[in-house]
């Protein structure tokens, strides 16, 4: 899942006794190991994570809808319901920040910029094939990533991070000659 996603929940109840039902289940839901809060359908009562129900017919079933957007920061979202299934969400995020070694009012045309992207996986899933761009490259552009040797842009100037583990970040480095239209 990604930040902005809807993840939708259904809870189904079913009776399968000979005569109406009264009871409650418990739904358990959190977000990086913390209790968050569903949005539920409109019919069912809830209170605290219990789900309770009335007068549920003999051989006859209820469900239940719920939902939760991704936030932000959200790694892990896991939803389990007492005498149900557990469903455990891994939210994909990246954190790209990119800096340079030159400061303002002092770049000069011809001048050599010296720029580094730093993408790190803030989320809670590995990721693979992560592209990274950047307005100033070419297909002259020679990028520097250590551990990676062989380290260059593909065709659309783009260089792809084949796996990036949680909490892992590559490096980037490129050296850009300024303009007269910078």
């Amino acid at each position: 899942a990604q930040v902005g996603d809807v993840l939708n929940y259904t809870v189904t109840i079913t009776n399968n006794g000979n005569t109406a039902a009264t009871g409650s289940v418990t739904d358990t839901f959190e977000v990086n190991g913390e209790a968050a809060e569903l949005v539920w359908g409109d019919n069912v009562s809830v209170s605290g994570g219990v789900i309770s129900f009335e007068n549920l017919a003999a051989n006859s079933t209820i469900t239940i809808t719920a939902s939760y957007t991704v936030k932000e920061g959200d790694k892990t979202i896991t939803n389990s319901v007492t005498g149900g299934d557990t469903v455990t969400t891994d939210v994909a995020a990246l954190s790209v920040t990119k800096t340079t070694n030159a400061t303002n009012n002092t770049v000069k045309v011809g001048d050599t910029i010296v720029y580094t992207i730093e993408v790190e996986n803030v989320g809670g899933v590995a990721l693979t094939n992560v592209a990274v761009s950047d307005n100033k490259w070419t297909s002259n552009t020679t990028i520097s990533v250590p551990g990676d040797p062989d380290a260059a842009l593909n065709g659309d100037h783009q260089y792809i991070i084949e796996s990036l583990a949680v909490g892992e970040s590559v490096t980037i480095t490129y050296s850009y000659e300024a303009t007269a239209n910078d």
